[in-house]
């Protein structure tokens, strides 16, 4: 997340694995963009920054096809 405020933090990087049985199905990780600032202690604790999160994140919209699997699995 953005931060460590449930409330006001944003989600900011995204990753899952669907198996059926011992088969890997799909294996996605995204990095989700918002316009909240990251708290340094998540910049110190991940490595990311807001240009990168700006410039490699997606919008929920751009995986909403992704996370559909997510609930059909």
């Amino acid at each position: 997340t953005s931060g460590v405020d449930p409330s006001q933090d944003h989600v900011i990087d995204l990753g899952f694995v669907i198996f059926n049985e011992q088969e890997l199905i799909k294996e996605c990780s995204y990095r989700i963009k918002t316009d909240v600032t990251l708290d340094p202690v998540i910049i110190a604790l991940t490595g990311l920054t807001m240009p990168q999160i700006q410039k490699e994140g997606k919008s929920w919209e751009e995986i909403a096809e992704d996370l559909q699997i997510l609930q059909d699995a």
